[in-house]
């Protein structure tokens, strides 16, 4: 410009007002056709395929080089002006026409590239039915773009027709979200969903959308809302509804809290929106929120108050036992007041809601570990214990008493003295549990033994078979040989096992002496033990042989074979769940305990032995039976007689004769044809007789009667009385009865 200004001073041909309009001119038009090529690559690319935040770069980079031109021509004008020089006679709107409606066509072009982008959101939402605003930007935009012309070329007036069909268009569907959004709004039951709703909106940050009026409705919304809610505090405030596993006071805190956050969550978003808040309707909505905001806080503090007074009372139940008893069945409890968990609760809680705490309860919060893990324990503990005296068999019930009073003396403390806040309340608890095991496991060791050692051996002893039974035919003589042999060696075996069942009581038994000591006299001051041998003379020998050596001298002969009471099913229950802390378990009681104990399995031995011979026995009945065939049929003679099939006979041959041990096959019912009469004549079946078994029907052949009984062998043919009774004809002989 300052060339142009030296030479319109100097030379005569650019001296002219003509000349130098249309030199201006020409750098108007020069600019204009720079910035079209420099936007277009020199028209090679599209102005449609450039993205548009080049475009809009490129285009902000045009109108700023026009506008630095504008300014330094009015600059130089000015100061041609002030120096005194000749101004230049040219029109400036004729100089800057061309630039000006070039630069509105590169607005207008900025626009729409403005409005790609703005829009260009749309793409990348996933808000069912906004795809159909999307749909008609976009047309729009492919629209204007597939026109032939060139839109830099402002010369093109119907780029202009054009683009003002763009701009209807992008109203259009301006104006529909605008009526989406509404729609999806007021679909909404609450004022919080509907807060939801504007906030997905709110996030494409599209001005055409209105939110603010939308706002609006949320203010007008939530005032209802708060009014229904203020009749819901009324309603309920006295028994609100708690959330599981909440304590009460708590439980009451979250709830009005709950109530305040659905008024509350509506209101912070509109506080950002002040435009909003301004307006006259959202007034009563704030001044009501007011209200209800006094309301729940009045209400949360004076629970909060109400459960601080609480705590300095629930402070005296650490100070109780840690357990009770129940005085008639003896059933230890663990005494953790419930009061004292709910404190421990309401504490933790407070402290999520950011209240305030006590320092006693802050105290027993922290120290909760130290509450709930002895009483845990000592819970378990209890169940085991109680679990041990219900395993507890008539047996062992009375022997075991002194075991359990040393559980109850241990436990007695705790009923008393040893509170939840002692010093020594874990190594308490570890000692009752350390004890209970004891016990526990003393008594689980003497049911093994009991069940390994005396039981098992007793049930091999009551399946004893005491009768030689050969494999194959021998004779007498040697039969005789075979069994003295086999008595020898039961006898043998049956010493060996009642040899070790005896050591086995003994052992249990010195189990349970060894635990015990005994002073030299009793309660009421009398000697428990035996005077010494050097002491004895004839006439104290008598009272002192019933007085025992030492604690292991339990044998009374005189009460081995004595018949022993076991307690019964209810009466065993009250001894297992007896408190035995008060008795007295002297000497005298525990040998009368171990010599029960003996006793009891002595018999059980013998009555083991029996169970042996008797199984002996039943083998004889039941399976020796003198006979000459080898397969047989035994038919009962009572009203449902039944028939027993015998094969694979194993024979013993004695002289001439063979003893026979068949075996049962099958039991069947016994049929008899009875006489009929034919011409005044009685006519009786000669094989009137027939075996029933398993629904089938068998031929018998050389009947036998016997003591009760009648012994038939089956035969291979059909009988006369077969095919009657199964309902056919038959020929059959006959003999005329008498």
């Amino acid at each position: 410009m300052v060339a142009i200004r030296n030479v319109s001073k100097t030379a005569h041909y650019f001296n002219t007002p003509v000349n130098v309009t249309g030199l201006m001119v020409k750098i108007s038009n020069q600019l204009t056709i720079t910035s079209k090529n420099y936007i277009t690559d020199s028209e090679h690319r599209s102005l449609w395929d450039i993205p548009s935040p080049e475009l809009i770069e490129k285009i902000e980079k045009c109108k700023e080089v026009m506008e630095n031109y504008k300014s330094i021509y009015m600059h130089t004008v000015d100061e041609m002006k002030n120096s005194n020089e000749r101004p230049w006679i040219v029109s400036s709107v004729y100089i800057f026409t061309c630039l000006e409606k070039f630069l509105q066509r590169l607005e207008k072009v900025k626009w729409i590239a403005n409005t790609e982008i703005t829009y260009s959101i749309l793409d990348r939402i996933m808000i069912s039915g906004m795809e159909r605003f999307n749909a008609m930007i976009k047309g729009a935009r492919i629209t204007i773009s597939s026109q032939l012309y060139d839109p830099l070329n402002y010369r093109i007036e119907t780029f202009d027709t054009d683009f003002e069909k763009f701009v209807k268009e992008v109203e259009e569907a301006e104006v529909g979200m605008q009526q989406f959004v509404k729609l999806l709004s007021t679909e909404c039951p609450s004022a919080e969903s509907v807060m939801l709703v504007l906030k997905r909106f709110e996030a494409l940050n599209l001005e055409c959308l209105c939110l603010d009026r939308r706002y609006l409705e949320v203010a007008e919304m939530l005032e209802k809302e708060m009014f229904l809610l203020k009749d819901v505090y009324n309603e309920e405030r006295g028994n609100p509804f708690i959330p599981r596993n909440l304590p009460p006071v708590a439980g009451r805190i979250v709830w009005i809290r709950s109530i305040f956050k659905k008024i509350d969550l509506p209101m912070q978003a509109l506080k950002v929106r002040q435009c909003v808040l301004a307006h006259k309707k959202a007034q009563r909505t704030v001044r009501y929120y007011n209200y209800m905001n006094g309301i729940i806080c009045h209400y949360e503090m004076a629970y909060h108050k109400a459960w601080f007074d609480y705590v300095e009372e629930v402070r005296c139940l650490l100070n109780a036992p840690i357990m009770s008893i129940n005085k008639d069945e003896a059933l230890y409890n663990v005494n953790l007041d419930r009061a004292i968990l709910q404190l421990i609760s309401e504490t933790e809680w407070m402290w999520k809601l950011f209240l305030e705490v006590p320092n006693m309860a802050a105290t027993v919060a922290y120290c909760k570990d130290r509450l709930l893990g002895p009483a845990t324990t000592l819970k378990l503990t209890l169940q085991r214990f109680d679990k041990l005296r219900a395993s507890l068999t008539p047996v062992f019930i009375n022997i075991m008493r002194f075991r359990l009073q040393e559980v109850s003396i241990m436990l007695k403390p705790a009923l008393s003295i040893v509170t939840w806040i002692s010093e020594n309340l874990e190594d308490y608890v570890e000692k009752v549990c350390m004890k209970i095991k004891e016990v526990e496991t003393f008594f689980n060791m003497i049911l093994d033994i009991e069940e390994l050692r005396i039981l098992q051996e007793m049930s091999s002893i009551s399946e004893f078979l005491y009768i030689y039974v050969p494999d194959d035919p021998v004779s007498s003589y040697e039969f005789l040989e075979e069994s003295n042999k086999l008595r020898s060696e039961i006898e043998r075996i049956l010493e060996k096992k009642s040899v070790c069942m005896e050591r086995a009581v003994i052992d249990i038994i010195n189990m349970f002496i060894d635990l015990l000591d005994f002073e030299p006299t009793d309660s009421k001051g009398r000697r428990v033990f035996q005077l010494p041998p050097e002491k004895l003379n004839d006439t104290n020998w008598r009272t002192e042989g019933f007085l025992p050596i030492d604690k292991w001298d339990f044998i009374q002969f005189h009460k081995i074979y004595r018949t022993i009471y076991l307690a019964p099913e209810d009466v065993l229950k009250t001894l297992q769940f007896r408190n035995y802390e008060n008795i007295r378990y002297e000497l005298h009681h525990l040998r009368n305990d171990c010599m029960d104990l003996f006793s009891y399995y002595n018999s059980k031995i013998i009555l083991a032995l029996v169970a042996g011979s008797k199984r002996s026995l039943d083998f004889v009945r039941q399976n020796i039976l003198r006979f000459t065939t080898i397969s047989l049929i035994f038919l009962l003679t009572t009203t449902s007689a039944r028939v027993t099939d015998y094969s694979k006979a194993k024979y013993i041959p004695i002289v001439d004769g063979r003893i026979l041990f068949p075996k049962i096959k099958s039991a069947c019912n016994k049929i008899t044809v009875f006489p009929v009469s034919h011409h005044d004549t009685t006519l009786r079946l000669k094989d009137n007789v027939v075996a029933e078994c398993d629904g089938k029907l068998h031929t018998v052949e050389n009947c036998s009667l016997a003591a009760g009984a009648t012994f038939c062998r089956l035969a291979r043919r059909k009988s006369c009385a077969q095919e009657l009774y199964a309902g056919g004809t038959a020929h059959c002989e006959i003999h005329q009865s008498d």
